[in-house]
């Protein structure tokens, strides 16, 4: 599958992954078991397993995957299969089915293991090591270009350390930055949970933990914008002198872009952090130090978690005269706007109508209407009486507007008493309010309002 020619296309290399017919289907059971037989090897001096130390790696694995009612041989033996059918595992002995054999670990099996491991993140002293070592690689290939010689010369001392050495460090590179954001995520859940659990005591831990990782970040930006930019200049001038070169080409392009991913990735953490560490600081000073013992949250969160069973409710007050001090001044009407004939006929444009009003502003000109022909009102029984069918959200709107329109003609008798709740429904109480209409009360020799003198 690697072209070291030519670089492959995307479409070239997802036709032949996908008639390889290479599937992967792994669960929890299955990674435990090649992380446990990459652990094992890296403690010993073999490359390959029996079939004997594999179920005794797989032991550990059963005591905790407890799977259904097979034998922990027969398990093994079908896990066994499993990653060896999936390339997984590796069989590199001549013996067949019928015989115990000896297995290694895939490259994709060693690939996914040394994924899972947590340690291989990216520190300052890792990083410039590696850089300094591209460097200087970098720089004996390109003594070995300049002084030129057979393509012996050029596959040995040129496309060979540019293809397995210079390549491979960056890949190093970049799968260390991987484990250092997944170290970074994980961080952010902790300091999350940390809040959570303990609020303002929290807080210079926090801002401790995210400090720390902003001056880290920092650092490898650093280093990263001081060496990238050598080591751009080496692989531009190694571009020179690799234009009758077509292999060399290809791999100084891929080294190239390789390293713009690298820089970009310090510049993009770095910016990404520091707007982290201006949250975390905000969230501190406005909701922890202002509410220092939690309760403001904590009602909040009891509010939001009943309000979905808490019945709604118009609550009318008491309709106490009150005055104005000054006119209110009437919003001046829209200002007409003239629109030439042609450009009506050309943009096929018609005169507004005005939208019909729906059954709730009907049923309040309804109610007006009874106030002002029968003198007086009880606004939740009319409501009921005109609105059998309205829904809740309806009733609320109507009882709402109604209420309002209605004190404009009318006003409650004096000897009003506190009316009781009336239940509209599971989710709707209104309190009752009966008006007469005010030119009624006019005419009946009665104040429109009550003024108490002062004693």
């Amino acid at each position: 599958m690697e072209q070291h020619g030519e670089q492959p296309s995307v479409a070239g290399v997802v036709a032949e992954v996908w008639f390889s017919g290479l599937a992967l289907q792994l669960g929890r059971e299955e990674t435990a078991f090649i992380a446990g037989i990459h652990a094992y090897l890296q403690h010993t001096t073999i490359l390959s397993l029996d079939e004997q130390v594999l179920r005794q790696i797989y032991a550990l694995v059963f005591e905790l995957a407890n799977a259904g009612t097979d034998t922990e041989t027969q398990r093994a033996t079908f896990i066994i299969a499993r990653l060896h059918t999936q390339g997984m595992l590796l069989r590199i002995d001549s013996g067949g089915w019928s015989y115990e054999g000896e297995y290694a670990l895939s490259p994709l099996g060693m690939a996914l293991a040394e994924g899972m491991q947590n340690e291989r993140t990216l520190t300052r002293r890792s990083l410039e090591f590696m850089l300094m070592r591209m460097r200087t690689e970098l720089a004996q290939v390109l003594a070995a270009a300049a002084e030129g010689g057979t393509p012996a010369h050029w596959e040995m001392k040129v496309i060979f350390p540019m293809r397995d050495v210079m390549l491979e460090m960056m890949a190093a590179v970049e799968k260390r930055q991987l484990g250092l954001d997944a170290a970074h995520k994980h961080l952010r859940q902790q300091i999350t949970a940390l809040f959570d659990r303990e609020w303002l005591a929290a807080a210079d831990s926090c801002k401790e933990m995210v400090g720390s990782v902003d001056r880290t970040l920092t650092e490898l930006n650093a280093v990263l914008c001081e060496h990238v930019e050598s080591l751009q200049r080496q692989l531009l001038s190694l571009s020179e002198l690799a234009v009758e070169r077509p292999e060399l080409a290809v791999v100084v392009e891929r080294a190239q872009n390789q390293l713009l991913r690298l820089a970009a990735w310090g510049a993009r953490r770095h910016e990404d952090w520091a707007q982290y560490y201006v949250n975390v600081q905000i969230y501190i000073r406005y909701f922890v130090q202002t509410d220092p013992d939690n309760r403001l949250r904590g009602r909040l969160v009891e509010q939001i978690r009943q309000f979905q069973g808490r019945p709604f409710g118009l609550v009318l007050v008491e309709p106490e005269p009150f005055r104005h001090l000054r006119e209110v001044l009437k919003p001046e009407p829209a200002v007409a706007l003239a629109v030439p004939h042609e450009i009506l006929l050309a943009q096929g444009l018609l005169e507004g109508a005005e939208a019909e009003p729906d059954r709730v502003e009907l049923a309040v000109t309804a109610l007006v209407q009874r106030l002002c022909s029968e003198g007086e009102i009880d606004i939740v029984a009319a409501v009921r009486d005109i609105a059998p069918d309205y829904t809740d959200e309806e009733c609320f709107t109507l009882l709402a507007h109604a209420t309002s329109e209605l004190l404009k003609h009318g006003i409650a008798p004096e000897d009003r008493a506190l009316q009781p709740w009336i239940v509209l429904s599971p989710r709707l109480q209104a309190q009752t309010l009966k008006l007469q209409l005010l030119v009624q009360r006019l005419t009946q020799g009665a104040p429109p309002f009550t003024i108490k003198e002062p004693k």
